[in-house]
């Protein structure tokens, strides 16, 4: 068997196995949800875990030990922080979310005393029965949700299990991260490992600035919100801003999504002046935000117009529903930048240009080049990678190794 007729095997081997690794996600998708919302975390907290590395006396230590014990550092400082805004903050909070959810159901009354009197019979008559509709499907759901209810509670089990398992995993990932990442490179050619370190970098940083600035995003709108309606005077602030926040990670629609609950307490009220101020509020808020935040920060983690990332997110909502919406722009950039790198690479430019081509078309430039880990800390591991063996008729030149 010649060397190329291996190499074309081993990268059919490798391409089988993402496919049916990718079709076991699928599949398990509901049971892999706190392992997704995990990979969130990671994104979120490797920067300062690889920050903390290199202080002293953190970068005296084993790169392994100083790892673990910087993330250890961050669970405490995250630990500390939640503890003190249950004591400080929790009882208040408490008491204000018990009375909001106490005077729900007088608030919907009331919504639906202004909608029969507000809305006209015919436009209410059709709202109707596409909600009838809605029930209709919603009932089937729920049914089929009856007749399989130990699977479902076999699956609510797994999901929960999961959540408390997450930090433990989310541990030993960044522990390990090192380790992991050769394992999986060390499966690749040598004469194309570089290409897989360089498109893996590109990945991890779309995703990673993608992940940052989207929560960025919804806690800056999560926190303006409940201040705002605070000083508005309308009853549940916190409540609504969490909602407010947590539809904000939702593309496009979010923020429109978000300011209902509010604009509906605001009618309860009854009080015009205040639902004519609180929408003024909630439109000022998302003409800041597609103005300032979305450019800025969202615009600069993938690098694409907002008038194309509007179509992206159509179609794909279209085509994957749900799921396509919320996927569609960093998954969108990924692809072109992987796309760009791939082409160029065909064209028979070196690795290390192409790439640096990619990098310096980005929104951060070539300074960062997108790896999880500062340079500091990927020459200390460049410096530190293990000699690969020779043996065999596949053994490797010195040059081979070295890449």
């Amino acid at each position: 068997m010649s060397d190329l007729t291996r190499q074309r095997l081993r990268m059919a081997m490798i391409g089988a196995a993402m496919l049916f690794i990718l079709w076991l996600l699928w599949a398990a998708r509901a049971a892999f949800l706190p392992f997704l919302v995990g990979a969130v975390l990671a994104y979120m907290i490797a920067p300062l875990v690889d920050f903390l590395v290199l202080v002293y006396p953190l970068n005296k230590l084993p790169l392994t030990t100083a790892r673990g014990v910087s993330i250890l550092l961050v669970y405490a400082v995250a630990g500390g922080i939640l503890a003190a805004i249950a004591i400080f903050a929790g009882p208040a909070l408490a008491d204000e979310l018990s009375e909001f959810i106490d005077t729900l159901p007088d608030r919907v009354d009331q919504v639906t005393d202004w909608y029969e009197r507000e809305v006209s019979a015919d436009v209410r008559e059709k709202i109707e029965d596409y909600a009838g509709d809605a029930s209709d499907g919603a009932g089937d759901y729920l049914g089929d949700l009856a007749r399989n209810s130990f699977s479902f509670l076999l699956s609510t089990v797994s999901i929960i299990l999961g959540f408390i398992l997450v930090p433990f995993w989310l541990f030993y990932v960044l522990k390990d991260q090192r380790e992991n990442s050769e394992s999986f490179y060390r499966l690749f050619p040598p004469d194309i490992r570089q290409d897989a370190r360089n498109c893996v970098a590109i990945v991890n940083r779309i995703a990673g600035d993608y992940i940052r600035a989207r929560l960025l995003e919804g806690l800056f709108i999560g926190i303006t919100t409940t201040v705002g309606l605070y000083f508005l005077g309308i009853q549940g602030a916190v409540p609504l801003g969490v909602i407010a926040g947590i539809t904000e990670l939702i593309p496009f629609a979010g923020p429109v999504i978000g300011a209902i609950p509010a604009l509906l307490v605001a009618i309860t009220t009854e009080d015009l002046k205040t639902t004519i101020f609180v929408l003024i509020f909630f439109v000022a808020l998302q003409q800041f935000e597609s103005a300032v935040l979305v450019p800025n920060i969202e615009g600069k983690a993938v690098n694409t117009h907002p008038a194309l990332l509007i179509v992206i997110v159509v179609a794909a909502g279209q085509i994957w529903g749900f799921v396509g919406i919320l996927l569609a722009v960093p998954v969108s950039a990924i692809l072109r930048d992987v796309f760009k790198y791939i082409y160029r690479r065909l064209d028979g430019l070196p690795a290390d240009v192409v790439f640096r081509q990619i990098i310096e078309n980005s929104p951060r430039g070539p300074d960062d080049e997108g790896i999880l880990a500062p340079k500091e800390l990927r020459k200390q591991v460049e410096d530190e990678e293990p000699e690969v063996p020779v043996e065999g008729p596949e053994a490797l030149t010195e040059e081979e190794a070295g890449t």
